[in-house]
């Protein structure tokens, strides 16, 4: 199947297959991140380039480069860049764990890999994606703190029910967790995600934000 052309608000291309689609958690991760516009950032796991596309579209102008394991995702992205002449984004075809950049990052995002049991997609693809078969949230925040300037941040999307494995592993690589947000598909719903801004060599204190209510079906506004 022909990988699909959609559009970002703001006008980026963007091109999705089933296996790297435009996920709710990339967009409110995006939403979330509020870069700078010249910061240098860097997307682990980048997929099809989503989240990564997305902080452009939302007006990041430095230096970008998305990491991706697989060629099928870092294909996706790098169509996105020629069709939308993105002179300073960059795809890589490389794991993250071995990886290593040219220069420190202000911003490093990811929507790592959740799952460690069940069922895994017959797509390789999406299993990856999904599952931790290439790397768990450890590997990330290895990488993450590697590639940071002090006081750099790394942002991340996890499920909420597994916060304490994720401040766990913020922890051991010297990233502090400095904003918390959780998602809700209803006021009185449980949350199913924590959007977490980390920050590389940072003191304590955490700001916890008011949860983001996201209705099943409902696009999510930038």
């Amino acid at each position: 199947m022909e990988p699909k052309h959609e559009t970002l608000p703001g006008g980026t291309p963007v091109f999705t297959t089933r296996a790297h689609p435009i996920t709710t958690d990339s967009l409110l991760l995006a939403a979330f991140c509020a870069p700078k516009p010249h910061w240098a950032a860097c997307d682990l796991g980048s997929g099809g380039g989503v989240l990564l596309l997305s902080l452009i579209d939302k007006g990041l102008t430095g230096p970008a480069i998305g990491v991706e394991l697989q060629p099928t995702g870092t294909a996706l992205l790098q169509q996105a860049i020629g069709c939308g002449a993105l002179a300073n984004v960059q795809a890589v075809c490389g794991d993250i764990r071995a990886w290593r950049a040219p220069h420190l990052f202000d911003l490093v995002v990811a929507n790592p890999p959740y799952f460690t049991a069940g069922m895994h997609s017959p797509t390789p693809a999406r299993a990856t994606a999904r599952h931790q078969t290439a790397g768990g949230l450890a590997d990330f925040s290895a990488a993450a703190a590697r590639m940071l300037k002090d006081g750099g941040r790394f942002c991340l999307c996890y499920p909420a029910g597994q916060l304490a494995t994720a401040f766990e592993a913020l922890a051991a690589h010297r990233l502090a967790p400095k904003r918390l947000q959780l998602a809700r598909k209803a006021p009185d719903a449980p949350p199913w995600l924590a959007l977490i801004d980390a920050r590389k060599a940072a003191g304590p204190g955490l700001k916890i934000l008011p949860d983001k209510i996201v209705p099943p079906g409902n696009s999510v506004r930038y």
